[in-house]
């Protein structure tokens, strides 16, 4: 049945969440209630009874009239597009775009027939302003100017179709498509990593002329066995996973004595042997390895600064952002350096060198 309340079903619709899905068998199926108030309030809103759900929902349709403007506004190139600002009632205010170049375009005021309102004993008003269609493309700047000084947020020109590299003209593309982890060489740790991936990019355009490789999601996993296979069910998208990484590139391996490189060889070839024979890709061997990773072994002090920017990265943007340290294992703070080394390696991997290997998954 539908929702039992038209407040609770726009709530839903505002939030995005789903009322209904059809499943694989081709029935469709109505959301609950419940399963929408519960959601709702994991996102802290109250809808426990429709006097609540209304209450929230005038909340959520007044939260526009009291900034100045839109926290982010998309377009798209070649179509022009109104924004809404809000002052006071009486009150001036001029819109313009600061362009990502440093050049500015003043924006001109549009029609708007909407009423005043009221909240919480302030009134407010509605002023349009257009967006013309030929702005260029890029991040720019909204910049609103009122009595109260200067407001700023986020505009973002997208083109109308990305279309294709003009490189290629009229000419067909191929490429491989290749599951990361099971394109091991002789030197990968049993995994297929980011180097494995350089390798395989260099041999395919330069031997076979490809134009791109198609892997999976490379996305951040649990931080402890049990891991999930599937590469498709990433715990966050913000973070590389770690298991992609080639210990040996790591810029601090380099800062290593030789007695601590030995031991990381040992590992090695402790966990070559332990999985010999296999013929399905073990990632729970190597994260749950007794002897640990090699990242245990990463004490450099660039590694603790590395982490430090991680950390400052997180408190930067705010508490919805998880911090690296909470993708590893727990209580292993070596671990951290190397989940917190993850995205400026896979941008140092180096082409060539390595024999590439399939393995079945």
């Amino acid at each position: 049945m539908a929702l039992s309340n038209i407040h609770l079903a726009e709530l839903a619709s505002s939030f995005g969440i789903a009322t209904e899905f059809w499943d694989w068998k081709g029935r469709r199926t109505e959301v609950s209630d419940d399963t929408v108030i519960a959601i709702l309030a994991a996102m802290d809103v109250d809808a426990s009874d429709p006097d609540k759900a209304q209450a929230a929902l005038q909340v959520l349709r007044n939260r526009p009239w009291t900034r100045v403007l839109p926290s982010c506004v998309v377009m798209v190139q070649g179509t022009a597009k109104p924004v809404n600002v809000h002052v006071r009632c009486g009150e001036w205010i001029s819109l313009s775009v600061r362009l990502e170049d440093g050049g500015s375009w003043e924006l001109h005021q549009w029609d708007n027939h909407e009423p005043d309102r009221e909240i919480d004993g302030t009134w407010y008003g509605e002023a349009t302003f257009g967006l013309p269609a030929d702005l260029p493309l890029g991040y720019h700047r909204l910049s609103a100017n009122t009595a109260d000084g200067r407001v700023e947020s986020t505009l973002v020109v997208s083109p109308a179709f990305l279309g294709f590299p003009a490189s290629m003209g009229e000419k067909r593309a191929w490429g491989y498509s290749a599951q990361l982890y099971s394109i091991r060489s002789s030197d990968s740790w049993e995994l297929g990593d980011l180097q494995d991936l350089a390798d395989l990019a260099t041999w395919s355009a330069t031997q076979q002329f490809a134009s791109f490789v198609l892997v999976n999601p490379l996305h951040a996993g649990e931080p402890m066995p049990p891991l999930e296979p599937s590469p498709y069910l990433p715990t966050s998208r913000r973070y590389v996973n770690p298991l992609y990484i080639r210990p040996e590139l790591i810029p601090e391996y380099a800062q290593l004595d030789e007695r601590a490189r030995v031991r990381i060889g040992q590992i090695k070839a402790r966990l070559a042997k332990t999985l010999a024979g296999e013929n399905r890709i073990r990632p729970q061997r190597g994260l749950g390895s007794q002897d640990g990773r090699p990242a245990d072994h990463l004490r450099s002090p660039s590694a603790a600064g590395s982490i430090d920017g991680v950390q400052r990265l997180h408190s930067a943007r705010g508490s919805g952002t998880q911090p690296v340290r909470h993708l590893v294992r727990p209580g292993h703070q070596e671990r951290n350096e190397l989940a917190s080394l993850a995205d400026r390696t896979a941008t140092a991997v180096l082409a060539g060198g390595g024999r590439l290997r399939g393995r079945a998954c």
